[in-house]
C-alpha cells in the first residue's frame, strides 16, 4: 500500500512539474521587437467604466476680479458617483473654518467662508473615445562642441476612455465676503460711522449667504490604462510598463441665486491693513437696505484627477453682492464691457484625488 501511494505522488509531482515547464516555456517565449526606431504597445488592460467613485480634496482660494481680498480661502472635499453606470450624483463641501482656526482671534470669531453643493447629472450620450497619452521611455546627455544636450525618446499612442455628456442641475448654499476695492463703495454697499451716524467712505470686508440654483450642461472623462511598450531605440531593445490613471469632470451653467447680508462688518481696513479687532470692525455698520445684489450669473466648474493628484478651477459670476467697479459717478472707459465683468471671480484648488470602483 505504502508503494502504491508513494508512486502516485510521483505521477502527480510530475504532471505538475511538466505544467509548470511549460508555463515557464511560454513566459520565455521570444519577444518580437519593433524596428530600430520604432516601438510597440501592447495592451493589458483599458476599463471601459473606469472609476465610478471619484473623490478630490485639497486647499483651494477663491479671489473676486474687482475685490481688495479673496472672497474665501480653505479646504475643499468633492465627490461624484455614477450610478448604475447611467446617473451622476455630486457634492461639495468647502470651508474655510480650519484656515480661521489656524490663525485664530478675532479672524477664527468673524470668518465664515463656506460653499455646500449637491448636484445630479442625467447623461444623454455615453461612449468611448480615444486620447492621446504620452509617456517617456527613455532619456540621455551628451556632450558635443563643448555643449551638454539631452535627447529624450517618448512614446504617443491613443487610449480609449470613457465619456459622458448630459444635462446637470445642482443646488448651493453660500456664505463668502466681498472687499469694496474702491473708496466710496457707492455700487456695492455703504457703511456708517457708529459714533457721528455719518456715511463712511473706507474699504470693508461685508459676509453674504446665497442660495444658488443651477442648470446646464456637463461633461465627464474617465480614464484607466495599463501597457507595455516595446521599442528598439538606437539600436538598443527598451520595455517599459507604462499607465495612465485621469478623470476629467466639468459643467458649463447658468445660475440663480437668493442674498442676504450679513448684518455686521467683518473686517475694515486701517493703515491699508485688514483689522478684524472688534475697536475697528464695531465702529461702523452697513446699511443692509442699500447694498445692491445680484440675482443671475454663470459659471464654469472643472474638477480633475491625474494620477494622485487632484485639481479643481472654477471661472464666471456669482450671484451675490453687485461688486463696485468705480468711485462715485466717474466716467469708466469701456463701461459696457467693466460693468459686465463686475462680478467675475476665479477659484483655485489643488490636492489629492482618488479613483475608486
Amino acid at each position: 500500500m505504502k508503494l502504491k501511494n508513494t508512486f502516485l505522488k510521483l505521477v502527480l509531482l510530475g504532471l505538475v512539474s511538466a505544467l509548470c515547464s511549460q508555463f515557464a516555456s511560454a513566459q520565455k517565449k521570444e519577444i518580437e521587437w519593433p524596428a530600430n526606431g520604432s516601438y510597440r504597445v501592447d495592451t493589458v488592460y483599458n476599463k471601459k467604466n473606469p472609476y465610478p467613485l471619484f473623490i478630490n480634496f485639497g486647499l483651494q482660494a477663491e479671489g473676486d476680479l474687482f475685490a481688495s481680498s479673496p472672497a474665501g480661502i480653505g479646504v475643499y472635499v468633492h465627490g461624484r458617483y455614477t450610478l448604475a453606470k447611467l446617473i451622476q450624483v455630486e457634492g461639495s463641501i468647502i470651508t474655510g473654518a480650519p484656515i480661521a482656526s489656524m490663525v485664530g482671534g478675532n479672524v477664527a470669531a468673524n470668518y465664515d467662508y463656506h460653499i455646500y453643493q449637491a448636484r445630479v447629472t442625467i447623461p444623454f450620450k455615453r461612449s468611448m473615445e480615444p486620447v492621446p497619452v504620452s509617456r517617456k521611455l527613455y532619456q540621455y546627455t551628451y556632450s558635443e562642441g563643448g555643449r551638454t544636450y539631452k535627447k529624450t525618446y517618448s512614446a504617443n499612442f491613443p487610449v480609449m476612455a470613457a465619456s459622458y455628456q448630459g444635462l446637470t442641475a445642482s443646488m448651493s448654499q453660500i456664505h463668502r465676503y466681498y472687499g469694496q476695492q474702491k473708496d466710496s463703495g457707492s455700487n456695492s454697499f455703504t457703511i456708517n460711522d457708529d459714533v457721528s451716524s455719518k456715511r463712511a467712505y473706507l474699504p470693508a470686508l461685508v459676509g453674504y449667504s446665497t442660495v444658488m440654483f443651477s442648470a446646464g450642461f456637463h461633461y465627464s472623462q474617465s480614464l484607466k490604462f495599463k501597457g507595455k511598450v516595446f521599442a528598439t531605440i538606437e539600436g538598443s531593445h527598451k520595455r517599459k510598463t507604462v499607465r495612465a490613471k485621469s478623470v476629467i469632470d466639468f459643467a458649463v451653467e447658468v445660475l440663480m441665486g437668493a442674498t442676504i447680508v450679513d448684518n455686521n462688518i467683518s473686517a475694515v481696513k486701517v493703515s491699508n491693513k485688514w483689522s478684524y479687532e472688534a475697536a475697528d470692525v464695531n465702529h461702523y455698520k452697513i446699511n443692509t437696505s442699500d447694498t445692491k445684489t445680484k440675482k443671475f450669473g454663470w459659471r464654469f466648474e472643472v474638477n480633475m484627477k491625474k494620477g494622485l493628484w487632484g485639481m479643481r478651477f472654477e471661472m464666471g459670476a456669482k450671484p451675490g453682492i453687485s461688486h463696485d467697479y468705480k468711485n462715485n459717478n466717474l466716467k469708466v472707459d469701456k463701461e459696457w464691457l467693466i460693468k459686465g465683468l463686475s462680478n467675475c471671480y476665479m477659484t483655485w484648488g489643488i490636492g489629492f484625488a482618488i479613483g475608486a470602483l
